[in-house]
């Protein structure tokens, strides 16, 4: 196995959270049995959704890894501030935010700041 194989795409948060995406699939939400990473918004109960979104990782022809995220949620999932619809690549140096409190009413492609979110994560690895 390669080097760039073994990479782990790492979650950052404000809050110093740090969250290793190190499976095919990462299942994200605030349901605790079936979710990797668990999500629970102490400020607003509906903002994540039970299955809110799923990391996929695969490897490219030149064996380093690629990570997808697919928005599932109600409130959204935000990509550099910007609600996605379906499927988006992710990289290092990425913002990856979880619900917004007008997510449900935003368009995908929509830019919408949101800088104190509990759910804010920098994409590492």
């Amino acid at each position: 196995m390669g080097k760039d194989r073994e990479k782990l795409l790492k979650l950052i948060s404000c809050k110093c959270c740090v969250y290793r995406v190190d499976k095919e699939i990462t299942v994200i939400g605030r349901n605790a049995k079936q979710c990797d990473i668990f999500l629970d918004s102490v400020k607003n109960k509906a903002l994540i959704s039970r299955i809110h979104a799923r990391i996929f990782k695969s490897i490219d022809k030149d064996g380093s890894p690629v990570f997808m995220v697919c928005d599932t949620s109600l409130n959204g999932t935000f990509v550099n501030d910007v609600k996605i619809s379906d499927t988006v690549q992710i990289r290092p140096g990425d913002t990856l935010t979880f619900g917004h409190l007008r997510g449900a009413v935003l368009d995908p492609g929509t830019f919408a700041l949101q800088e104190n979110s509990e759910f804010r994560f920098k994409v590492k690895l």
